[in-house]
């Protein structure tokens, strides 16, 4: 555990707290360390055409749904609500809304950051291009973002919704499940992921579950993921929901307590 958290309100705080404190390594700081708790700059403010938003560092991404969602706009974020936007962000920002938005990264104009100096900086493509360009990616490295400019895209509330839920598959069905998703014919609103899971203890049984997702309404979903539930599921869960919705599915990897480890895995057969 850390000596010191300090808990800044504004992002002056973060600029007089920040006197060239290092991690020693990783996450292991030792008696020494010092954690400064952005969580308080969370606010979020939309410009008057609702296509941008200036938003706290410490903003996680249901603040920004919630905002969005009764301002009449919404984000490309990620599908975990429990995130901090940013932090997810200026890493890459892979989001279920890529096809239509482009990647997390691209969603930020402008940032806000203090160095380990105490140095308050505006990093923009027009200003401190070389850092613009640093940040993009590893952003931690260089500073403490306290706040940046990002993309919004106006959508009224009636169409501002998706469909989505898992939808699971017997053993026997993996390959033509596989073949299913392989054969899809992916459009920008268009997105699916492919698990492998198990029930928990104490039978930690074995599931396969596909959790498309549309941006649209359920009738053009369906149309769109028609292959996938052709193959014969033994449960859909998919639904229409609302933007406050979106990220549901991954409540659970949001619950305080217990490891969840997940594993990405590269699958490969001639012929497909």
């Amino acid at each position: 555990m850390p000596t010191f958290i300090v808990n800044v309100k504004a992002e002056s705080d973060v600029a007089a707290t920040s006197q060239g404190n290092g991690w020693a390594d990783t996450f292991h700081l030792g008696k020494c360390g010092l954690v400064i708790n952005i969580a308080g700059l969370n606010k979020v403010h939309f410009g008057r055409d609702k296509d941008r938003a200036l938003i706290g560092g410490g903003a996680l991404v249901n603040d920004m749904v919630t905002a969005a969602y009764n301002a009449g706009t919404r984000f490309a974020n990620p599908t975990c609500t429990c995130l901090g936007f940013l932090g997810a962000m200026l890493g890459g920002g892979i989001t279920r809304t890529m096809g239509l938005y482009g990647a997390g990264v691209d969603q930020i104009l402008q940032v806000n950051m203090v160095t380990a100096s105490g140095e308050m900086l505006k990093v923009s493509p027009g200003g401190l291009p070389d850092l613009w360009y640093a940040i993009r990616g590893a952003a931690p490295n260089f500073g403490i973002v306290t706040s940046a400019v990002v993309k919004a895209y106006p959508t009224p509330k009636a169409q501002n919704i998706a469909w989505e839920g898992a939808i699971t598959y017997a053993d026997d069905k993996l390959e033509a499940l596989i073949q299913a998703i392989h054969d899809l014919d992916l459009e920008p609103e268009m997105e699916i992921d492919f698990l492998f899971a198990t029930s928990g203890p104490p039978l930690n049984t074995p599931t396969i579950s596909a959790i498309p997702f549309y941006i649209g309404n359920a009738s053009a979903a369906e149309k769109a993921f028609a292959p996938i539930l052709a193959v014969g599921p033994i449960s859909n869960e998919a639904k229409e929901v609302p933007y406050t919705h979106w990220g549901d599915f991954s409540n659970s990897f949001c619950q305080k307590g217990m490891r969840k480890p997940a594993y990405g895995a590269s699958l490969g057969k001639e012929g497909l």
